[in-house]
């Protein structure tokens, strides 16, 4: 998932599954500052540039040593 959120610029929220506490602010601050998380997303270019297709050789390249 870090990695995902790094990839695609998405600014994820992080909670301690083992906090509920933390659990419940980290969903109240996401659901009380949801716009500026939204004015933070990529733009649809920016994802179209994380394609699959755009990384599939890399992907491969490191699966391919395992195999």
């Amino acid at each position: 998932m870090r990695e995902i959120d790094e990839q695609f610029a998405l600014h994820l929220a992080w909670m301690d599954q083992d906090d509920p506490e933390d659990m419940a602010r980290q969903l109240k601050h996401m659901e009380a500052d949801f716009e500026i998380a939204r004015r933070h997303l990529p733009r649809a270019e920016e994802l179209a540039s994380q394609a699959f297709d755009k990384h599939a050789g890399a992907y491969w390249s490191v699966i391919k040593g395992y195999l």
